[in-house]
């Protein structure tokens, strides 16, 4: 419990669904510089690993992706032309921030961030506390905490 008496969650991996779990895999694999490994138990599934942990999952679905993502990653990326290479389509281009697609449809904001390492990098670290709180008209939400959020700030 958290002192506010909520329990506290804990982030597990991050899912997405292709058509082509190794296309989609390898992609997001060399975007975030993650070592690509098939699920030991659940054929046509690739997880991307950092170290012992895996990450990300990549299932396979049948359909393609229809419409806009609902959830879509947020990077740091020091040059966005690095995810285009990769196999990344630039949608839209705003002040602060580059709107890009993966070769399956899937949205990230690419903002930007310190050169050097992988063309993109995650929110470290990976793993984040998620507390559940009550607002005001006492609804219950979840609430991310993003202390030491950006790169170079903190572990």
């Amino acid at each position: 419990m958290t002192a506010a008496g909520s329990p506290e969650l804990r982030f597990q991996d991050l899912c997405l669904d292709a058509r082509d779990p190794l296309r989609i895999g390898r992609f997001w694999a060399a975007a975030l510089g993650l070592q690509l490994r098939p699920h030991q138990h659940r054929p046509g599934v690739v997880g991307l690993w950092h170290g012992d942990d895996a990450v990300v999952w990549v299932n396979p679905v049948a359909r393609a992706k229809v419409g806009k993502n609902r959830v879509h990653l947020d990077l740091w990326v020091p040059e966005p032309d690095r995810l285009v290479a990769l196999g990344a389509e630039v949608i839209a281009e705003h002040a602060d921030w580059t709107v890009l697609a993966d070769p399956e449809g899937n949205e990230l904001c690419a903002f930007d961030g310190p050169s050097g390492g992988p063309p993109a990098r995650a929110l470290p670290p990976w793993r984040r506390t998620v507390r559940a709180v009550t607002d005001r008209t006492g609804s219950g939400r979840a609430e991310l905490d993003c202390r030491n959020a950006r790169p170079g700030e903190g572990a």
